[in-house]
């Protein structure tokens, strides 16, 4: 809990930046150096920073729960799966770890699956089989991929590659279907990384939820434009949440006009491992919006209210979860920054 608050992390992935698992290209080793500066920028510095040997391994998904459940505010995350990028040998946060860190901890967790559509056929099967196998509750997409020196990409509103995907999540069952957006990965092109598919999507899938990951960090009208017309589209504020520690007042101009649009669709992220969730949370806790975007543009004054929805009342709707019904942490005090990291194997 957050002061009143209770609080959904809605992206959680331990990290595996091993060194066997980026690839010896220049084009991977300079991705996962810009990753590590932007953990440097956002991490809120001191013993919530990691070092260089921590931040470049196999992240243990123990250690990344401790940071969440017993050195932060949060009480549940969204655990995100997610597929090698082409940077990676493996996966960068591999489904089968973390569906065993959510049965470890009931009612903490939910997860989302990932594929890669570049090839459909299978792509539904393995969908398919994350439902049948995981029990996953949603699906996390990247709209774009490098390989052998090129991007590959494909689009959330074509009938050919997207489409069908989106028919079978919504067969299976599964609701929310988060698309990173905003941040280019290393050399991909930037297109793909636009938000304007968002909208065939949201208007031919009505009946599911489609959430705009690292929603702010670039092209924050256009999402903003979005969330105005579309009550299926949700605003995901993983990096951009981090923010509120390095460029206050860019979060500020870009969360407070997301929040004007749709105060009910804008939800926490930060990306744990890539920052620690204390920081930025603490501050949050604190953030008041500027006077002069409250008169000057009508950006909502965060009120009691408006936080809580954002720690967790907007994720929970879109998951059908009544808050009231779900565990809360337990402890009177925070363990120390990435303590069961730095104290090596339980």
């Amino acid at each position: 809990m957050l002061g009143p608050h209770y609080v959904i992390d809605a992206v959680a992935h331990p990290f595996d930046f091993s060194p066997e698992n980026v690839r010896r290209d220049d084009v991977a080793q300079s991705f996962v150096s810009g990753l590590w500066q932007k953990h440097l920028l956002l991490s809120g510095g001191g013993a919530h920073t990691l070092t260089k040997e921590e931040f470049f391994s196999r992240f243990p998904a123990e250690a990344m729960a401790a940071a969440l459940f017993e050195e932060s505010p949060v009480d549940m995350a969204i655990l995100h799966a997610l597929p090698d990028l082409g940077f990676f040998v493996g996966p960068l946060s591999d489904i089968e770890q973390l569906a065993a860190l959510r049965d470890r901890y009931p009612g903490r967790f939910l997860l989302y699956g990932t594929v890669q559509p570049y090839d459909l056929g299978a792509a539904l099967e393995s969908l398919t089989e994350q439902v049948r196998r995981y029990r996953i509750d949603g699906l996390k997409v990247y709209p774009a991929s490098y390989y052998d020196g090129r991007t590959i990409g494909w689009r959330m509103d074509d009938p050919e590659i997207a489409y069908p995907l989106f028919r079978r999540a919504a067969e299976l069952g599964l609701k929310n279907i988060a698309v990173h957006k905003a941040l280019p990965l290393g050399r991909t092109r930037v297109h793909p990384f636009r938000v304007e598919d968002v909208e065939g999507a949201a208007i031919d899938f009505p009946g599911l939820n489609f959430h705009v990951v690292h929603a702010g960090a670039a092209f924050v009208e256009d999402t903003a434009l979005l969330l105005a017309r579309f009550p299926n589209v949700y605003a995901n504020l993983e990096v951009t949440f981090s923010y509120l520690l390095a460029y206050p007042r860019v979060f500020a101009e870009a969360v407070g006009l997301l929040l004007r649009e749709a105060p009910d669709r804008v939800v926490f992220g930060d990306g744990c491992t890539l920052v620690h969730p204390r920081p930025a949370l603490e501050a949050f806790a604190a953030f008041e919006m500027p006077d002069d975007l409250v008169r000057g543009r009508g950006f909502p004054e965060v009120t009691p209210a408006l936080r809580g929805k954002v720690l967790a009342g907007n994720i929970a709707r879109a998951h059908g979860l009544d808050i009231r019904d779900l565990s809360t942490r337990t402890e009177t005090a925070y363990a120390p920054p990435w303590h069961a990291l730095r104290a090596g194997p339980r």
